[in-house]
């Protein structure tokens, strides 16, 4: 009741035509929603994106976002132009990323300590700075112990097919909300374990800001089964070269995927399901994953989607950016979207 009183205030205040909300999931977003919704105000919402963008969507992000829907097969394509385009946008020059001020980052660590750890909130401990740089300091000491325990490596042992397991953050909108057949990653190993074809290798690819920090039931998988193995590289281009079939629950690695023009099967629920392979029960999984590993690949519609989202959805430019002269940019185009 909180949020509605003092977004009720703020709104007779304000008096916006427009509302532009982070995401569409938090229950302030949420409540932000209704109340826009009421009044009669218009709402967009934005979230960071692939290839160093912003989405900015008046239906939602993730799962929610409008391009799901309405980007068209029906477009001309042409293959050769269109790739040349699509990777000149991919690989444009990158800004440099904001600097966070060392005393905030101090502050946030302080935080985590004990006993402060104890009095504060866990929103506030975790979703903060420090909450990143404590996690990313587990990561390397985790790391490093994971590989006293001697995990298996890619280069192992030769298999005849390579299945690439993508995992991402656990606690994030895509596995909490939009993921209808999984709520942990360790459930969605064993599956795959159960369902590889023969002479079949998992690689398993932990998502950067969370190696050696997912539940210890997925570590002991990898250590359990002589055929899984955990991803050594660095570079994701690598770990997809480097597979026959991709299997993400709905992790932007399968955006970046796209173009490799490799078979991908999708778990979960994403804005780009609607171009590769999907699963509907985790009972099909083992005859999706062969039944996607032997259907040739749409190219045609992978081009169409990777234009109509780089071109005609995404807005270039990041939140980290240090220079934000790209968002007058995007205030010119939500302007421009609200006057028509």
């Amino acid at each position: 009741m909180s949020y509605v009183d003092r977004f009720d205030i703020l709104l007779k205040k304000e008096q916006p035509d427009l509302v532009l909300l982070s995401g569409d999931s938090r229950l302030a977003v949420r409540v932000m929603i209704s109340l826009c919704n009421l009044k009669k105000i218009s709402t967009r919402f934005f979230e960071q994106g692939p290839f160093a963008s912003t989405i900015i969507d008046s239906s939602g992000v993730n799962a929610n976002a409008s391009i799901r829907h309405t980007w068209d097969t029906r477009e001309q394509v042409n293959e050769h132009e269109d790739l040349s385009l699509i990777s000149q946008y991919i690989s444009r020059p990158k800004l440099n990323r904001y600097k966070r001020n060392l005393i905030y980052r101090l502050l946030d660590i302080a935080l985590n300590t004990y006993p402060i750890k104890c009095l504060v909130p866990y929103d506030i401990r975790e979703r903060g700075v420090g909450g990143v740089i404590v996690n990313k300091l587990s990561n390397v000491f985790r790391s490093f112990t994971s590989a006293k325990q001697e995990h298996h490596t890619v280069k192992d042992a030769p298999y005849s097919c390579t299945v690439l397991l993508a995992l991402q953050v656990p606690q994030d909108a895509n596995m909490l909300l939009h993921s209808p057949l999984y709520d942990n990653h360790a459930d969605i190993i064993e599956d795959c374990i159960k369902a590889l074809p023969e002479q079949a290798k998992l690689v398993v690819r932990e998502h950067p800001l969370y190696r050696g920090y997912y539940e210890s039931r997925v570590y002991e998988l990898i250590n359990r089964y002589a055929c899984v193995f955990l991803d050594d590289n660095q570079k994701v281009v690598t770990s997809i070269d480097d597979a026959d079939i991709i299997v993400v629950n709905n992790s932007m690695l399968g955006v970046e995927a796209l173009l490799s023009f490799k078979p991908i099967l999708a778990l979960g629920d994403s804005y780009y399901d609607g171009v590769v392979a999907k699963v509907d029960a985790r009972e099909d999984i083992a005859q999706a994953l062969i039944n996607t590993m032997h259907e040739p690949v749409d190219r045609y519609s992978r081009i169409a989607f990777m234009r109509k989202l780089c071109f005609s959805y995404l807005q270039a430019g990041h939140y980290r950016y240090e220079n934000l002269d790209f968002t007058r940019d995007i205030a010119k185009h939500l302007i421009s979207n609200l006057i028509r």
